[in-house]
């Protein structure tokens, strides 16, 4: 049986293997036009990532353009969101978003058929409604609470 990833693992222990989320999302786009932008810790790792500064680690995944309209989209495998990305999220809407080009996330869990989208205010208001949990490093979160909502293709 494959074991879970937690935050005890170190960076390098926690990105072997696949990338469910991001392949997930590439075979549901496969039909749009799709365009990998931002780093990849499993197939391109970039050395002392952790020490790039906060907002070139989050450059948006993927720049995606789907029925005549452009999007930048951040691609998550969890409904997990870290205190420090609710933190800078104004500044990811301001850096990576614009009339033309929204900055939107794309949840992608195993058990759904496609992609949950959320715009970057959707996701700060979820994340708003949670409470603070913190792993066992430390680090603080909260859960969106995406993976209760049965989302079919309508």
């Amino acid at each position: 049986m494959k074991s879970m990833k937690h935050s005890g693992m170190s960076y390098e222990e926690r990105n072997k293997g696949d990338n469910f989320a991001e392949d997930f999302f590439e075979d549901y786009c496969k039909n749009h036009y799709i365009r990998r932008i931002g780093f990849d810790e499993k197939k391109q790792p970039v050395d002392m990532f952790y020490n790039l500064p906060i907002m070139i680690r989050n450059i948006p995944d993927y720049y995606v353009i789907a029925k005549g309209k452009s999007f930048l989209c951040n691609v998550k495998g969890t409904d997990n969101i870290k205190q420090k990305e609710r933190e800078i999220m104004a500044d990811l809407y301001k850096n990576f978003s614009n009339k033309d080009c929204q900055l939107i996330y794309a949840f992608c869990f195993k058990e759904n058929n496609r992609p949950i989208f959320k715009s970057i205010g959707e996701v700060m208001s979820l994340y708003d409604e949670d409470e603070d949990k913190q792993w066992h490093d430390g680090v603080v979160y909260r859960n969106l609470k995406l993976r209760k909502v049965n989302y079919e293709r309508r």
